[in-house]
């Protein structure tokens, strides 16, 4: 029996029936925008990596884990990778399913993927989208900040780091700080780095040391972005950046 005719048979067994224009039309744009959606949470995937990289304080390797090599491991951002080759597989399967699937291999597809992301995810860091939507995350996720060692960091008083938003000013040298946990510090401020960050609703780093339960002495204090890739930065920003992010490079603050 020819093909042709097995062809027929099956069609005429199974009741097959053509899909009609406007069926295939909606099909290929579903996949189609699941395939578009794929690269847009792959390019915020990059620019967070961007940021959290950007903003990693490198000069405290020491404090945090006391290896360089694993103040890397420990800061990599391990979260958005995941997602990043997550999408990578969704965007495969979604091209695989258009009209002209058959020429999207997965390493045509890692390569394009990769490349595109790349340059879209630079655009999103230099807006400020990847630490905007990083920090509405963080906000809305209470434990978002153990998935992120350079978030994570920020909550090691005993290593003399601590991080969160200042909640309340006695003076100048004196506030309540609510760490990315929810506890409550009163910090006292024993030199004058970095004391115009304190704001009241800041975000600020502390540099420092822990005495009692939930008293830290702060001897710096550096804005929560600092070297680039924020929504908004005023001008104290850039006093840090210039010192530790390479004469403030992308702080944003119109160099």
């Amino acid at each position: 029996m020819e093909l042709s005719q097995q062809v027929l048979e099956k069609i005429e067994k199974e009741n097959m029936h053509p899909s009609s224009r406007y069926a295939v039309f909606l099909k290929r744009s579903i996949f189609w925008s699941l395939t578009a959606t794929a690269l847009v949470v792959g390019s915020i995937a990059v620019s967070i990596t961007f940021f959290s990289i950007a903003n990693a304080e490198w000069d405290l390797w020491s404090r945090a884990t006391g290896s360089v090599w694993k103040y890397v491991f420990f800061i990599f951002p391990y979260f958005w990778l995941l997602i990043f080759v997550g999408f990578i597989l969704l965007a495969h399967y979604n091209l695989r399913h258009t009209k002209y699937g058959y020429r999207f291999t997965l390493s045509k597809v890692i390569i394009i993927y990769v490349v595109s992301t790349v340059v879209l995810g630079g655009v999103f860091y230099r807006l400020g989208l990847g630490h905007m939507i990083e920090e509405s995350i963080a906000d809305s996720t209470s434990f978002y900040h153990h998935l992120q060692g350079d978030r994570m960091m920020w909550v090691m008083p005993d290593q003399g780091l601590l991080g969160g938003k200042v909640e309340g000013i006695d003076d100048l040298y004196n506030f309540i700080l609510t760490d990315q946990d929810g506890r409550r510090w009163q910090v006292a401020v024993s030199g004058t780095i970095g004391v115009e960050y304190t704001v009241l609703g800041a975000k600020i780093k502390i540099i420092g040391e822990r005495f009692g339960t939930s008293s830290f002495r702060a001897v710096e204090i550096r804005s929560w972005c600092g070297c680039g890739g924020c929504d908004q930065q005023v001008a104290p920003a850039c006093a840090h950046a210039t010192a530790t992010c390479g004469a403030g490079s992308g702080c944003g603050c119109g160099e």
